[in-house]
């Protein structure tokens, strides 16, 4: 049947955490790595809306990340169902996320190079872009363990010190998200100088298919490889980080590492005047939702 027959039985609505089960069937119909944990934290910090069929099932999904009450949002998890691709389904639920927020904030989502035209006819500007980059077999480095810094596991003391660092890191107050994230996170570490200042922290989340490491705020790239060495901590499965464009050079590493399967995605943003100020530490982000 034609999609946009079917359209015109859909229902766009916001969506709760009940529909977790159904947002899980849909993510893994498209081969995508979400589980209710990753789910959970994108309701916790900021909406979800989809298409429904008049018999209650999912076809399209999206999700609205807000921070620092609305300046800056972030948007993705775009996704639809196969059997109705192509009736504009994601550009609907795309544009509701939109309008859920000022018309002044800006709106980042991280898009496909298939995407970028279609977010473009919607008023998104590309203005940098994030490296997916995983490997299935991270080969540590022996020279990261000569830096003189104090890692340590994250405790509830830390939490003011890592609001603030990551706020210099991405221009926003991300602390309820931050709050959410870390009780997701496999591990979470801080990095502290001689005066046990907090100067870098970073998490692993673990996904279905992938360990994924970000945030990474981290003042260098040698901090930045001992903080990912010290996360991966013999893991054995599949890594993943999502690298700012910034830090390219971090990539030579990475592939000496075993990173080896980079994707280019570009980064576009509604409003990019009013796109907050970053200081250069964040080199893995937290993840292609969330920015």
């Amino acid at each position: 049947m034609n999609p946009n027959l079917k359209k015109n039985e859909l229902i766009l609505e916001s969506l709760t955490q009940k529909d977790i089960p159904a947002l899980i069937r849909l993510t893994k119909s498209v081969g995508w790595d979400y589980d209710r944990e990753e789910l959970s934290t994108i309701f916790s910090t900021g909406k979800v809306y989809g298409h429904r069929s008049q018999l209650g099932e999912l076809v399209s999904a999206a999700a609205i990340i807000l921070y620092d009450n609305d300046s800056l949002a972030s948007i993705g998890m775009v996704l639809v169902s196969q059997e109705y691709r192509g009736a504009g389904l994601g550009k609907e639920v795309t544009k509701i996320c939109m309008d859920s927020v000022s018309s002044e904030t800006p709106i980042m989502l991280v898009a496909t190079n298939a995407g970028e035209p279609v977010y473009k006819k919607m008023g998104f500007k590309t203005i940098s872009h994030v490296y997916k980059i995983s490997c299935d077999r991270y080969i540590p480095s022996n020279k990261v363990q000569e830096i003189q810094v104090e890692i340590t596991p994250f405790c509830e003391t830390d939490f003011s010190g890592v609001v603030k660092l990551d706020e210099k890191a991405t221009g926003v107050n991300r602390q309820e998200f931050l709050f959410h994230r870390i009780k997701q996170a496999k591990k979470s570490l801080v990095v502290k100088d001689e005066c046990g200042v907090i100067i870098g922290f970073g998490l692993s989340i673990q996904a279905t298919k992938n360990l994924l490491l970000g945030p990474l705020v981290t003042p260098n790239d040698e901090i930045a490889a001992l903080l990912m060495y010290k996360l991966v901590n013999n893991y054995m499965g599949k890594l993943r980080i999502d690298l700012a464009s910034e830090h390219e050079n971090f990539m030579e590493l990475l592939e000496k590492q075993g990173f080896d399967d980079v994707t280019k995605r570009p980064l576009m943003v509604i409003n990019p005047d009013k796109f907050p100020q970053r200081n250069g530490t964040l080199y893995g982000i937290a993840g292609q939702t969330f920015g």
